[in-house]
């Protein structure tokens, strides 16, 4: 696959998932369906837009691609891998969400989750954000793009390539460094071990984590630390020993593989 094929891919796929969700809001107001709160049913229609959406680009342009997920084996090595990269992961994005807190001044974890929700809502958030999205996202960044530009390209430019497409894909700006490094990160786990159950697997723990810390703190102000810059360089340098980690762990993923 070509760059320029992913990144036509990956705008289609934006487009579709845009389109498909815009489609089933207007079907709000024609069928009344006003007695549902409008967050509820956000948050639905997007799952609903996410899953056909990625059903549909699976059929047009991924119809080779067979999509068998597998239990992974468990075993040290890659727990604590996946424990410095969430402790990281989260250190650096309370830094930075600190900073932009300031910078915009606004509450970012409050507008992001705030406690005055409903407990339907919450759970219905939780299977978009930890089942369903990890999932879609993952086989199609990672298992269909990145999979198939490193047939063609370096790693390298494979692994940042699906990683500026999966940013784009979430359309949050405010967001976008964060959710950069995370595609860097998830990127390096499917790189490393060959294994989408496990990329998978650190995304929903990742966003689950995130989710939880957030919606705790979600009243608290955050914009009187004065250590962000701190939060932000311990949080990238816990990732990176994450990384070196993984790196020098091949042999325990072969032994992992032969397991299946």
């Amino acid at each position: 696959m070509t760059i320029w094929k992913a990144i036509i891919i990956s705008l289609i796929f934006i487009l579709l998932s845009s389109f498909t969700y815009s489609v089933l809001d207007i079907l709000k107001l024609l069928l009344n369906l006003n007695k549902y709160q409008y967050h509820f049913y956000q948050i639905f229609i997007n799952i609903i837009a996410q899953f056909c959406s990625f059903l549909i680009i699976k059929r047009l342009f991924f119809s080779s691609e067979k999509i068998s997920l597998k239990k992974v084996p468990v075993n040290f090595f890659i727990t604590l891998v996946f424990v410095l990269f969430i402790l990281g992961d989260f250190i650096f994005q309370y830094g930075f969400n600190n900073i932009l807190d300031i910078i915009l001044k606004t509450n970012t974890m409050n507008n992001v989750n705030g406690r005055n929700i409903s407990f339907s809502y919450l759970g219905l958030r939780l299977v978009k954000d930890c089942i369903i999205a990890p999932v879609v996202e993952e086989l199609f960044f990672r298992k269909f793009i990145q999979g198939n530009l490193v047939k063609r390209y370096s790693n390298a430019f494979a692994l940042i390539s699906a990683s500026i497409l999966f940013t784009l894909y979430h359309k949050d700006l405010n967001s976008s460094f964060q959710i950069f490094i995370l595609g860097i990160v998830l990127g390096i786990i499917f790189q490393k071990t060959q294994r989408i159950e496990y990329s998978i697997l650190f995304h929903s723990i990742a966003n689950f984590v995130i989710y939880a810390i957030n919606y705790y703190y979600a009243e608290k102000s955050m914009q009187n630390n004065s250590y962000n810059l701190i939060y932000i360089t311990l949080g990238l340098i816990i990732i990176m020993i994450g990384i070196l980690i993984l790196k020098r762990g091949d042999n325990l993923y072969e032994k992992s593989r032969e397991n299946l």
